[in-house]
């Protein structure tokens, strides 16, 4: 808490501060298809389907070697 003495100098008061660079504006950047399968949809369904390929082999796996 602040004690009731406390007054901010003068080099903080918000007519002393320098203005700040301002951010230049987003353009829209084109989405470019992935290097393989054409588009994105295909590249994420491939994914999963790996994905569940790996998991029903790590089940395999294990009631194998139970």
């Amino acid at each position: 808490m602040l004690s009731p003495r406390y007054r901010p100098s003068a080099a903080f008061t918000p007519s002393s501060r320098a203005k700040l660079p301002q951010m230049p504006e987003l353009r829209e950047v084109p989405d470019s298809p992935p290097p393989f399968l054409g588009s994105w949809r295909r590249v994420y369904v491939a994914v999963l389907i790996y994905l569940a390929g790996v998991i029903l082999a790590a089940y395999f796996f294990a009631r194998a070697y139970r």
